[in-house]
C-alpha cells in the first residue's frame, strides 16, 4: 500500500489517532490524503504526530479542508523540524490548503523550515493570512537558507498588496529557499495594484510571469463587481485574468 486516500471520510479527532497507528504499522504509505477531515481546532493528536514521524516512506500529506488552526500545526510542525529527535522526515509535499491558519501559524510553520531540508512544495492556500501573515512568511523565508522550498502557493488570502508586494521582494531579492514557483493569484489586488507587483519583479503586466529556468510567478486581479471583464483590453492574455476597469 503506497497511497491512501480517506478524503471526506467523517475523520474526527479518534479517526487520526487510528490514522497515525496506521502509519507506524504500514510503513510504505508513500501519499496520504485527509482531505475534508475534521480533527478539531486543538493540536492534532500525538498519535497521529507520533505516526507521521516514523512513517519512513511518506512523501506527501494532503490536509485541505481539515479545518486546522495554527494550534492544531503546532505538534506536527515540531516533528516535521525534527525538534523532538532529530530525524528527518521524507516527506516533500504538503497541502494545508482551504484551513482557518492566520499569521500566527505562519511562525509554526517558518519554525520547521529552518531545520527541515526535505520538504520542497507547500500549499497555504486559501487560508486567512491576510497583509500580516504575508508579511511575516516573507520575513521568516528571507532568514531560511537551507530549506528544500522550491513551490509555494499562497493564494486565496487576502494577502492584499502589502503582503503580496512582500513575497515579491523575497522572489527578486532570490533571498531564502530556492523557489522556482510561486502562486499570489485572488489577493485582493487591482490591475495597477498588479502592475506595480510586475514592475518591482521586472516583468510587464501579465497572469503568469516567467523567468529563467522555468520558474514563475502567478497573479491575478479583478474588477469592481469581482467579476470577469467584459471590455476589450488586447494582447494575448489568457481568459482567466481579471481586470478592474
Amino acid at each position: 500500500l503506497r497511497r491512501l486516500n480517506l478524503t471526506h471520510t467523517g475523520l474526527g479527532y479518534a479517526g487520526f489517532e487510528e490514522v497515525g497507528n496506521l502509519l507506524r504499522d504500514c510503513l510504505s504509505i508513500e501519499i496520504l490524503v485527509l482531505t475534508g477531515n475534521q480533527p478539531g481546532a486543538g493540536p492534532l493528536p500525538p498519535d497521529f504526530c507520533k505516526g507521521f514521524q516514523l512513517a519512513p516512506n511518506l512523501k506527501a500529506l494532503h490536509l485541505s479542508e481539515c479545518g486546522l488552526t495554527a494550534a492544531s500545526l503546532r505538534p506536527l510542525c515540531s516533528v516535521l523540524g525534527g525538534c523532538d529527535c532529530g530525524l528527518k522526515l521524507p516527506l516533500e509535499r504538503l497541502s494545508l490548503s482551504h484551513n482557518q491558519l492566520d499569521a500566527t501559524a505562519v511562525a509554526e510553520v517558518m519554525r520547521a523550515l529552518e531545520t527541515n531540508q526535505t520538504l520542497q512544495i507547500l500549499d497555504l492556500g486559501r487560508n486567512r493570512l491576510g497583509p500580516k501573515g504575508g508579511d511575516a512568511l516573507a520575513k521568516d523565508l528571507s532568514k531560511i537558507t537551507n530549506s528544500g522550498l522550491r513551490r509555494l502557493q499562497v493564494d486565496r488570502n487576502g494577502l492584499e498588496l502589502r503582503g503580496c508586494k512582500a513575497l515579491a521582494r523575497l522572489w527578486a531579492a532570490q533571498a531564502g529557499p530556492p523557489l522556482e514557483y510561486m502562486d499570489l493569484r485572488d489577493n485582493g489586488c487591482t490591475q495597477a495594484q498588479c502592475d506595480e507587483l510586475c514592475q518591482l519583479l521586472g516583468k510587464p503586466l501579465g497572469a503568469v510571469l516567467h523567468f529563467e529556468g522555468a520558474k514563475q510567478v502567478l497573479i491575478s486581479w479583478r474588477d469592481l463587481q469581482g467579476a470577469m471583464s467584459r471590455k476589450a483590453h488586447g494582447g494575448n492574455v489568457p481568459m482567466n485574468v481579471y481586470w478592474r476597469d
